[in-house]
């Protein structure tokens, strides 16, 4: 090599030079993290998630709309073996399992919710004897796709 010559690290390289090995085996990211914790690098010329990116290299290509997952729960790990690909729900489910997510409030006890059960009925009724969905809303000072998504079972399957 001539002499002054720097060669760039290798993307695993610049992966394990940002790790710390914990009691528990997660190999705990150090370099810069998100806001939820899990660690970021740039790869391909883009700003990516450290285990993303380490799965890449040790195990290969990830299918589009797959997400990495990880079995130890720990955000800021990136140890090849922590991590396995999922879907979203089955990324949920898994978090559901676990206990790190009560489930997900359907219905009245989401308190992001203005409707009710019964709310939900008398729209569906009133759109099936055919008020519009832009009058449902506006009588009712809530979003039309609210009403669209409530009318077409999008949203609120459960009530009958």
């Amino acid at each position: 090599m001539p002499r002054g010559y720097y060669k760039r690290p290798t993307v695993k390289e610049r992966l394990l030079k940002h790790i710390r090995v914990t009691a528990s085996g997660c190999w705990e990211w150090v370099g810069r993290v998100d806001e939820d914790g899990y660690g970021r690098i740039e790869y391909e010329g883009k700003d990516q998630p450290a285990s993303r990116v380490m799965w890449i290299v040790c195990k290969g290509p990830i299918p589009a709309d797959v997400l990495v997952c990880h079995t130890c729960d720990n955000p800021p790990c990136i140890n090849p073996d922590h991590l396995f690909l999922g879907s979203n729900a089955e990324n949920t489910a898994d978090s559901v399992a676990k206990g790190r997510r009560k489930g997900i409030n359907l219905g009245e006890s989401n308190n992001m919710t203005s409707l009710t059960d019964e709310v939900v009925r008398q729209i569906r009724s009133e759109e099936a004897s055919g008020v519009t969905q832009i009058e449902i809303a506006r009588k009712r000072g809530i979003p039309k796709v609210t009403v669209h998504n409530v009318v077409r079972r999008k949203t609120w399957k459960r009530v009958a």
